[in-house]
């Protein structure tokens, strides 16, 4: 009995001791977030620090010991600001080693391990000036609460946003613009395309995700990829503590047969145009609210920018490149509404710090714009004039033609109160056709030109 007793202390112990120093799977992740030039920035970091401390050595016996504190604590400061520099330069984050709804254990490990080495450092440089003293133990503490306090300022200066996807137009675009904007950015994806620069991988299928995700505390969710019902709940699932989720959600969640605009309490059913698709959206919003209540869902109409792999204002370009006669739906009288990418991450932004009281909000420009209006404006992005060709007979537009035939608009007043300006449709044409002229391929292309061709007479 007493063996067995022992035998299960030691199994405890043995477990407990492994709970402390167990690496979590997040932090192996991170590894793939760093190279040799990371490296090799490093180690030129540690050479200077290392050379200001020998240079603080040879000062201690000249100044007082109050100055070479002072002195010590500027160099301490200066080198923070270098390192803050270098990952602001190259759009990279720390890694918290912060108690805020962090990890505390993680914390307390790293603050001990380098206050004792702190301690045997100045130990040395004691004996080497023949003081043989050794360092109180308040002092101890004071390099223990140094190192939190770094980790504690890190967390609150960078915040921590997860993007699911983070490859391919929108979730692309959102990684992006968050690393830029100076958060700590991390994506979660199956890693089968190039990164982002400056994100933090974590390389995983949402639907399979284990305990991946339970050591990481991220201020804000960015569910860019949410397209039915278990995306939703698997995820929320794998999830450990996190402040703020924001869902892309979409305008093909309202009817074609609905009032408009739309707005967000309008009725939500399926939508001919849409299919499955609007549908499962509606099944991803009712499964998000059931799982965090306090979500911000937002429905964009067409989202266009730079990249769009989607064939859109793509298909105007390749036209206006080739001065080709455009074949125009009927009159092009038919309306669309669009919203540049970079508008919704600002938005998201906005919705981050303000925290507005409405959750569900319609996103767009103000204005809906005629699809003759909009091929025009694609034109006049290259310095083109389009030549229209009306197309009148009853074929399927999606055919030779970048949309349904299906008009609607929403009404953004709720957007418009947080939001007020937005990208105009000219100048953000523009940014799209600036990115297209460099990445031609990134876009999935459709067979317009080959409908047109074989179909269309000359007109």
């Amino acid at each position: 009995m007493v063996q067995r007793m022992r035998k299960k202390r030691d199994i405890a112990l043995v477990k407990f001791i492994k709970n402390i120093f167990e690496v979590p799977d997040s932090y192996r992740n991170l590894v793939n977030c760093f190279g040799k030039s990371d490296a090799f920035i490093a180690i030129i970091l540690f050479l200077l620090y290392g050379m200001a401390m020998a240079l603080s050595g040879i000062l201690v016996n000249y100044v007082s010991s109050n100055q070479i504190t002072y002195i010590g604590g500027l160099t301490n400061l200066i080198f923070v600001g270098i390192v803050l520099f270098t990952l602001k330069i190259r759009k990279q984050g720390l890694d918290t080693i912060g108690l805020r709804k962090g990890n505390i254990k993680l914390s307390l490990i790293m603050g001990i391990t380098l206050s004792v080495i702190l301690f045997f450092c100045n130990c040395l440089s004691n004996i080497l000036f023949e003081k043989q003293s050794f360092i109180p133990v308040k002092e101890i503490m004071m390099y223990i609460l140094y190192f939190f306090t770094v980790g504690l300022v890190e967390e609150a200066i960078m915040k921590k946003i997860l993007v699911t996807g983070g490859t391919t137009f929108v979730s692309k675009y959102v990684a992006e613009y968050f690393v830029t904007a100076g958060y700590e950015v991390y994506v979660l994806n199956r890693n089968t395309k190039p990164q982002v620069r400056g994100v933090k991988l974590i390389e995983g299928d949402r639907h399979n995700l284990g305990n991946i995700l339970k050591d990481i505390y991220f201020d804000v969710v960015a569910d860019i990829t949410a397209y039915n019902a278990i995306d939703i709940i698997d995820l929320v699932e794998a999830l450990g503590s996190f402040e703020q989720y924001i869902m892309i959600s979409s305008s093909a969640v309202y009817p074609e047969h609905g009032v408009q605009p739309f707005l967000e309490e309008s009725e939500k059913s399926v939508n001919k145009f849409w299919g499955t698709y609007g549908t499962d959206k509606i099944e991803a919003e009712n499964a998000l609210l059931n799982e965090v209540s306090d979500a911000y869902i937002l429905r964009p109409p067409y989202l266009y920018g730079p990249m769009n792999n989607v064939y859109r204002e793509a298909f105007v370009f390749d036209c206006a490149l080739a001065d080709r006669k455009f074949y125009l739906p009927k009159d092009g009288d038919m309306k669309l509404q669009f919203f540049h990418v970079k508008d919704l991450c600002r938005l998201m932004e906005v919705i981050i710090k303000d925290k507005p009281d409405e959750h569900i909000i319609n996103v767009g420009n103000k204005e809906a714009v005629s699809i003759k209006e909009w091929v025009i404006k694609c034109y006049e992005s290259l310095g083109k004039t389009p030549t229209f060709v009306n197309v009148y007979e009853e074929i399927e537009q999606r055919n030779y033609f970048s949309f349904y035939n299906y008009e609607y608009y929403l009404d953004v007043t709720r957007q418009s109160k947080i939001y007020p300006e937005t990208i105009s449709l000219e100048d953000g044409l523009k940014d799209a056709a600036k990115w297209y002229l460099e990445h031609k391929t990134e876009v999935n292309k459709k067979p317009y030109f080959e409908y047109i061709d074989s179909n269309f007479l000359e007109r």
